[in-house]
């Protein structure tokens, strides 16, 4: 089972500040569920959106 993190946790993890994270949540670009009012994260997925990103980004160069 995926290590669920929290809000901060999430922003710590992908070293971007809250209000980014905030609005990539909000946009629906990175993957998320709110639980009990709060945002949540699955690891894993966050780890598999990321390398999603890279190959994009390497992608268009």
């Amino acid at each position: 089972m995926s290590e669920l993190l929290t809000f901060d946790e999430a922003k710590e993890f992908l070293r971007i500040t809250s209000s980014t994270l905030y609005r990539l949540v909000q946009n629906g670009v990175v993957p998320a569920s709110k639980v009990g009012g709060q945002w949540r994260f699955k690891k894993d997925r966050l780890e598999d959106w990321l390398s999603d990103q890279e190959v994009c980004f390497k992608d268009k160069r």
